[in-house]
């Protein structure tokens, strides 16, 4: 060997030593001192593909209730204009209606036409028509639990009825006693008509046209403050 390729040999051996020891993969620019042989390079990763989100399916929630959350009355005819439900659902929200909601329905007639429902949520929102119906608030109580036993369902949520204007201060009441009996099961409770209700317990000026059922924009922003207690933490007051 001469004392070229003697000098080229060492070269390369000191450039893989020097490289092993930096972590640094040096190589000759020549392989003819390796004795023509090439290095296996690793070939370039494949990019890793961003993970795919799963899409999200929507809360579902049914009604446990009265005309105001009816769709239609008991003859079929529209009356969805007043309905809370009709602008509560959203992308995430959907309304399906497997509870039972009829105009002029108190809570035993509730309770004899509810049966399971297949939603993530039942709303009650019940006792309007039961007001003055001499029946105690204990009883009334009685029945709404029912109401949610019978449901099957996971989720409560239950609802503050809405203003009087008849019968103002036994709404007041019924109103306290729900929330109180609500939080008690460990159920969520929502008052979803502080933005259409005054002071003294009556409706807005504008906010109803008999002083029992919202109008539509009334019920349209119910229906917004309802989309937010379902869509919000389970159980926590509204």
């Amino acid at each position: 060997m001469t004392a070229r390729r003697t000098v080229a040999a060492a070269s390369a051996v000191l450039l893989i030593v020097v490289a092993a020891g930096v972590g640094i993969a040096l190589w000759p620019a020549s392989t003819t001192a390796l004795g023509g042989l090439a290095p296996n390079l690793p070939s370039s990763p494949s990019p890793t593909p961003a993970p795919v989100e799963p899409a999200t399916e929507p809360l579902t929630f049914a009604v446990v209730g009265d005309s105001i959350s009816a769709r239609t009355d008991r003859t079929g005819a529209d009356q969805s204009a007043g309905s809370w439900t009709t602008y509560a659902p959203d992308a995430d929200l959907q309304y399906v209606g497997d509870g039972w909601a009829q105009n002029g329905a108190q809570l035993l007639e509730m309770q004899s036409n509810l049966s399971s429902v297949d939603a993530d949520v039942l709303v009650i929102l019940a006792g309007t028509n039961d007001l003055t119906s001499g029946v105690s608030l204990n009883d009334r109580l009685l029945i709404v639990g029912r109401l949610a036993e019978q449901s099957g369902a996971s989720r409560i949520l239950v609802s503050a009825v809405p203003p009087s204007d008849a019968a103002t201060a036994q709404a007041i009441e019924w109103n306290a006693a729900l929330s109180g009996y609500a939080t008690a099961m460990g159920w969520q409770f929502v008052d979803p008509w502080t933005e259409v209700r005054a002071d003294d317990g009556r409706y807005l000026a504008g906010c109803s046209a008999d002083g029992i059922h919202p109008t539509p924009d009334a019920a349209r922003i119910t229906g917004t403050a309802m989309r937010a207690a379902l869509l919000g933490p389970a159980g926590i007051e509204a």
